[in-house]
């Protein structure tokens, strides 16, 4: 497999954990900000985003398995 390959098979599995956890987190911030609920709604982002990564990844997996 080329070096370049590789790069990007890591820059994809990077963005499928690294968005939903941290955008999730963040989402529950905002909302623990809007709401007045500090910290639980930060703390719900962080399981239901590494929830989405493990589904997103194995979708990866399962999609390079074809």
């Amino acid at each position: 497999m080329p070096l370049s390959a590789v790069f990007g098979v890591m820059a994809d599995t990077t963005w499928r954990i690294f968005v939903p956890v941290v955008g999730l987190t963040l989402l529950g911030v905002w909302l623990d900000r809007s709401w007045q609920t500090k910290p639980w709604l930060m703390f719900a982002g962080i399981p239901i985003g590494a929830l989405c990564a493990v589904v997103l990844v194995k979708r990866q997996i399962d999609g390079g398995k074809k």
